[in-house]
């Protein structure tokens, strides 16, 4: 997906689909018959882009006065590939 021009801080909405294996599964062959894609939709606020996944914050930390951008200003930063987006959404 090629992503719309984004600033820091902009609202997003996203829809991708998760990666994730669930471990407990040993036969393989099983796994791989039952698999069904795990499509999430995650709501944060940008703060960037680093090797090809979109960081979003689930918190903006920042006070009503302060602008600056530290690590501080934001709670648990969610990465997700950029390859694994169905659907990205900038909110108002």
């Amino acid at each position: 997906m090629k992503l719309p021009k984004l600033t820091k801080w902009d609202k997003l909405e996203i829809t991708w689909q998760d990666a994730s294996v669930d471990n407990c599964v040993t036969d393989s062959a099983k796994f791989l018959r039952e698999l069904k894609p795990c499509i999430r939709r995650t709501l944060g606020y940008y703060i960037g882009t680093k090797n090809n996944c979109v960081c979003i914050a689930e918190t903006d930390d920042r006070d009503a006065d302060v602008w600056d951008v530290t690590p501080q200003d934001c709670e648990r930063v969610n990465t997700i590939p950029i390859g694994m987006i169905l659907a990205l959404k900038v909110l108002q």
